[in-house]
C-alpha cells in the first residue's frame, strides 16, 4: 500500500469540462481539471444505481489518461470512485451513492504549454475491461470518453542542457514514404528547430524550447537517407524506402466508383473464397490532413451491426495522409464468422478516429452501400 500526501499553496479552482459522458451502468456526473506545475489534477463524479451497488458489489475505478498530438499516452492512472466519507462503491449498499475519483497526472519534464486531451474510463472488479460509452443513439463507443484539447497544461522545466532525439516510431530506423514517422525530441536554447533533412527533401515543423512530438511525411518518389537535425546538429539518422505504388485499375467484383469528399474514391469491392475476407479498392486523389480510419460493417435486415471491422487502409501500411493521385491502394479486412439473412447489406466509409466524424460522400451520405453476392 503506499500513500501520497500534498501541501496546497492554494485554494484549487477546478475547471468544468463539456460534454458529460455516457457510460453503460456508471453514471458520470462531470469531469473537472486544475492544472498544476506539472500537469493537472482531475476530478470526475459518479454514481451507481442502486440496483447495480447491491447486486454487484464491486469496488469501481475511473482511469485518467493524457495524450499527445501523436494520440500516445503520456500520462495515465487510475484511482477508486469513493464517497466524501471515503466509502467505496462496494461498500455503497443498496441506497447507491455518489463518488469521485481525483487523479494526479504529471507531464514529462519539458512538455510544452499546450492543450491535451484527456481520456477517461470506468471499471469494476467485475467488468475489468471497462464499461461501454455510449454514443448519444445508446450504441456501444468503445471504453474511453474523449476530452479533445481539453487540459491547457505544462511540464516542468528539464535539466536537460543538449538537444537529444528520445523515441520515435520507426521500424529500427527505417522511414516508409508516405506513412508518418513520430519523433519525440528534446530542443536546447541555442537550437534553431527540428528539422528532417535528405539531399533533395527537408521538412521543418514548429518547435520550441524542450520537449517536442514532430510528425513528418517523406513524400512518395524519395529514397535514401534522412538526418534529424537541431540547427547543425545530428541527432538521428533513418533510411528512407520509397514504398511500392499501384497507378493501373485493379479489377473489382462488385464496382462502386463512390467519391468520398476530400479523401479519394471506392472503386469496388473484391470477394474472396473465404466470406470473412474482403478486399477494398481505393484510388486516392492526393494526401490527406487527417489520418482516416475505414469502417466496413455487416447490417442485418433490421439495420443493426452484426459484424464490424475497422482499420487505417491496409492493415495501418497506407494511411490516407500518403496517398498519391490516381493511385490504387487494395484495403483488406476480416470479420468474425457471421450468419447474415438474404437481406443484409455492406456499407464502407471513414471517420475520423480521433473525432470520429464521418467523412461524406460526394451525394452527402456517410457510407456507401454494397449489396452482397
Amino acid at each position: 500500500m503506499a500513500t501520497q500526501s500534498f501541501r496546497l499553496t492554494r485554494p484549487i479552482q477546478f475547471q468544468s469540462l463539456t460534454p458529460d459522458a455516457h457510460f453503460h451502468t456508471a453514471h458520470h456526473l462531470g469531469t473537472a481539471y486544475a492544472p498544476t506545475d506539472n500537469g493537472a489534477c482531475v476530478r470526475t463524479d459518479w454514481t451507481f444505481p442502486a440496483e447495480h451497488s447491491a447486486e454487484h458489489p464491486a469496488d469501481a475505478h475511473a482511469t485518467f489518461a493524457l495524450l499527445n498530438p501523436f494520440e500516445g499516452t503520456i500520462a495515465s492512472t487510475d484511482r477508486a470512485i469513493r464517497a466524501d466519507d471515503n466509502a467505496t462503491v462496494s461498500n455503497w449498499g443498496r441506497e447507491g451513492g455518489i463518488g469521485s475519483a481525483y487523479a494526479l497526472l504529471s507531464l514529462p519534464d519539458g512538455a510544452p504549454l499546450a492543450d491535451y486531451t484527456l481520456l477517461i474510463g470506468v471499471y469494476d472488479d467485475d467488468h475489468p475491461a471497462g464499461f461501454d460509452v455510449l454514443d448519444p443513439a445508446g450504441n456501444p463507443a468503445g471504453k474511453t470518453f474523449r476530452y479533445h484539447h481539453a487540459i491547457t497544461t505544462q511540464g516542468a522545466r528539464s535539466d536537460r542542457e543538449q538537444s537529444a532525439w528520445l523515441a520515435d516510431n520507426s521500424a529500427d530506423g527505417v522511414i516508409y514514404t508516405g506513412q508518418p514517422v513520430n519523433i519525440t525530441a528534446f530542443l536546447a536554447v541555442d537550437d534553431i528547430g527540428l528539422t528532417l533533412q535528405m539531399d533533395d527533401w527537408q521538412a521543418q515543423p514548429a518547435t520550441q524550447v524542450g520537449l517536442n512530438w514532430a510528425q513528418f511525411i517523406v513524400p512518395a518518389g524519395y529514397a535514401g537517407w534522412a538526418e534529424l537535425r537541431a540547427g547543425e546538429q545530428v541527432l538521428h539518422r533513418y533510411q528512407v524506402i520509397d514504398i511500392p505504388r499501384t497507378f493501373e485499375r485493379p479489377a473489382v467484383d462488385e464496382a462502386l466508383d463512390v467519391s468520398f469528399v476530400g479523401v479519394g474514391d471506392l472503386i469496388g469491392v473484391q470477394w474472396t473464397d473465404t466470406p470473412q475476407i474482403i478486399r477494398l479498392i481505393w484510388r486516392g486523389t492526393g494526401s490527406t490532413e487527417v489520418s482516416y480510419t475505414v469502417f466496413a460493417q455487416y447490417l442485418d435486415e433490421q439495420g443493426r451491426v452484426i459484424a464490424q471491422s475497422d482499420s487505417v487502409p491496409a492493415q495501418g501500411n497506407r494511411p490516407t495522409v500518403g496517398w498519391v493521385a490516381g493511385e490504387y491502394i487494395i484495403d483488406t479486412h476480416s470479420f468474425p464468422p457471421v450468419e447474415h439473412g438474404a437481406n443484409a447489406q455492406l456499407i464502407i466509409g471513414l471517420y475520423d478516429g480521433r473525432t470520429f466524424e464521418r467523412v461524406v460522400t460526394e451525394h452527402g451520405t456517410a457510407f456507401a452501400m454494397v449489396d452482397l453476392p
